[in-house]
């Protein structure tokens, strides 16, 4: 029985989960087909309370990015519950965020990579997505937008304003 390889991207950034690493300098990085030099990747994560539906909001995700006019590059993988926490579980200083996260009610994740930019760049783009996500009225009138940004500076975790 052989394991499937998860594959991060299309086109021509996509890389097997071997081909993505951090660096000597604490950059992520990925080997992609035809590029002699790994290229550099940002990374940023958007946690968010909805009361919707994953099926939902992966609906209404090709749509946003659509008026958003996000860049095709852009790779977006959503996370619910549990697997949010799973997910962070590979990096301590997000790990020890988690407990924050429950406590907030957050219930969903999105993650985002983005070849060739930096993290504060994918941060930028995923606010750009998460406000065309609220304005689609898919939080409904409770009116519990609980969002937080987040994207690694050096060392440290910053939160996006």
């Amino acid at each position: 029985m052989t394991k499937g390889i998860k594959i991060f991207g299309e086109g021509k950034y996509a890389a097997a989960e071997p081909q993505q690493f951090i660096d000597r300098t604490g950059q992520l990085v990925r080997h992609v087909k035809g590029q002699y030099e790994p290229i550099p990747v940002g990374e940023a994560y958007a946690f968010f309370h909805c009361g919707a539906s994953r099926d939902e909001i992966k609906t209404r995700l090709p749509r946003i990015r659509e008026l958003t006019q996000t860049p095709s590059e852009l790779e977006l993988y959503l996370y619910e519950g549990n697997k949010i926490f799973k997910k962070l579980k590979g990096d301590s200083k997000l790990d020890a965020m988690s407990e924050d996260i429950r406590e907030a009610g957050i219930n969903y994740l999105l993650h985002g990579y983005y070849p060739t930019q930096t993290n504060k760049q994918t941060a930028d783009e995923l606010a750009a997505v998460m406000i065309n996500l609220y304005g689609s009225g898919i939080f409904g009138d409770d009116n519990k937008f609980a969002r937080a940004i987040v994207y690694k500076d050096k060392n440290e975790y910053v939160f996006r304003e």
